[in-house]
């Protein structure tokens, strides 16, 4: 399921990080990605709001000026402590800053650590079907769109990290 449309861009400070949010969520939720078009509108609006509400007021700094945006880094065990356990929202940190990777016509894998996780999509009955893998055992479920194969294989991952925690 989506995030709420107050969440969407609430967390975006300027006008690129905006643009950025709004290309990952088309990724994720547009049509032609297995989405649904009510909930694209409702982005689409949701992104013209955010635009209008304040980041369309900020001033746009010379490229020179912006720092180079650096990739977070995947946060390590305590070192005193290598059991202790990964919130969700820390974990939900790392799998949103790694990408997918394309390891076959239809498959995309995303790696946190050792943990893979892919999902793999094809067509039965004119119909786009995705599975999810983790830990080399499949979900339970066949999903009618990318994001919620996505999102399973995020709480696959949790469980996983759980499991190894525990």
């Amino acid at each position: 399921m989506a995030k709420p449309a107050a969440n969407w861009f609430g967390h975006c400070r300027t006008v690129a990080e905006a643009k950025a949010e709004y290309r990952r969520l088309c990724f994720m939720y547009h049509p032609d990605h297995g989405g649904d078009s009510a909930l694209m509108q409702h982005i689409n609006q949701a992104y013209r709001l955010a635009l209008r509400s304040g980041l369309a007021a900020e001033a746009p700094q010379s490229k020179a000026v912006q720092s180079p945006r650096r990739r977070s880094s995947p946060p390590q065990p305590h070192p005193t402590n290598p059991q202790r356990e990964w919130s969700r929202d820390a974990l939900r940190q790392v799998w949103n800053a790694s990408p997918w990777q394309q390891v076959a016509g239809n498959q995309f894998q995303r790696t946190i650590g050792s943990h893979v996780v892919t999902i793999v999509h094809w067509t039965a009955n004119h119909e786009t079907m995705w599975a999810v893998q983790a830990a080399g055992q499949f979900s339970k479920f066949a999903f009618l769109n990318r994001a919620e194969a996505e999102e399973e294989g995020f709480n696959l991952l949790y469980r996983q990290f759980q499991a190894q925690s525990s």
